[in-house]
């Protein structure tokens, strides 16, 4: 067994308008470097799925509306940062697909963990906030609830590593007490805005640690340790991770000052935490990151502490 990268066919068929910042080469260039590590990692497809899935999660009547709001031709937009084409549908139901084949792959013993490489992201997407902030289908949360009800897990959990916070999966997890929720980011109203210390949930279920713009890697570690820490606490079955690096010094909207080695250091001790409570099952999906020299070395360092384990 070894580490799995699920990846789409269909990542480059979410057009996006010219400038945008998420857009298809992000997944091209981590692809390309993840290529190079030849025989050392198992390369899958998304599996097809029942709509039911995300119905789980969105509700039936969001589903239905979003799966029905795509245009037939030229752009849509779900807000002014989410344009969206006729074929975006099929590419997020897609990173559905791909989540669900990184979560069977596990439970079938086919692989040790996995990273889902594909677009478009889904953490700001809830069912109450709607697809925005590039994000249509909020994947994590969709297969949390995948993880409860096809595997009967009493515990899961998700950490949020993007610089922004994860409103939509923190809405969707609000009142879930069998869910342990944490994000660290970017506070001081920087998007969405939300994600104060003071936001716990219904069952004081929810972690958020907002962080200053600047925060380096010695203080960004030192405040995930405060993460893993409730992790190791919570004693989860299974946990996934929102795999946003859009907090390096060289992305082009996030503002801490973080480096490609850390994500290394935070997938190395949160695997130590998994390797405890839950026999290391553990699968990642890529957020938000805008540099594609930080995408590539991030991931290159994600995928080298995954494979350690």
């Amino acid at each position: 067994m070894s580490t799995a990268i699920i990846t789409t066919d269909t990542y480059k068929d979410h057009q996006v308008t010219p400038g945008h910042p998420e857009n298809e080469g992000r997944i091209t260039a981590i692809i390309e470097k993840l290529k190079l590590k030849k025989n050392n990692l198992i390369w899958k497809k998304p599996k097809k799925f029942d709509l039911k899935i995300i119905e789980d999660t969105h509700g039936k009547q969001f589903t239905d509306d979003v799966l029905s709001s795509f245009p037939k031709e030229g752009f849509g937009f779900f807000d002014q940062d989410t344009p969206v084409v006729s074929k975006s549908k099929k590419a997020a139901l897609d990173v559905v697909g791909a989540s669900i084949q990184a979560i069977d792959s596990i439970e079938n013993k086919e692989i040790n963990n996995s990273f889902v490489v594909a677009r478009p992201p889904g953490h700001h997407s809830g069912t109450q906030l709607g697809p925005k902030g590039f994000c249509l289908l909020n994947t994590a949360c969709i297969s949390l609830n995948y993880l409860i009800n096809k595997y009967k897990y009493k515990k899961v959990a998700l950490l949020d590593v993007d610089v922004h916070h994860g409103d939509g999966s923190q809405s969707l997890l609000w009142d879930k007490k069998n869910i342990f929720f944490a994000s660290t980011h970017l506070g001081g109203g920087f998007y969405p805005g939300t994600g104060s210390e003071n936001e716990k949930g219904k069952y004081n279920n929810i972690t958020n640690i907002p962080m200053e713009a600047g925060t380096n890697s010695e203080q960004y570690l030192n405040a995930y340790d405060r993460v893993l820490s409730k992790l190791k606490s919570f004693n989860p079955d299974f946990v996934l991770m929102s795999m946003g690096v859009d907090g390096l010094d060289i992305d082009p909207i996030g503002q801490m000052k973080l480096q490609p080695k850390d994500f290394y250091t935070i997938t190395k001790r949160t695997l130590e935490i998994t390797k405890q409570c839950c026999n290391g099952k553990f699968v990642s999906l890529l957020e938000g990151g805008y540099s594609y020299q930080g995408l590539q070395e991030s991931s290159d360092e994600h995928v080298n502490a995954l494979l350690e384990f």
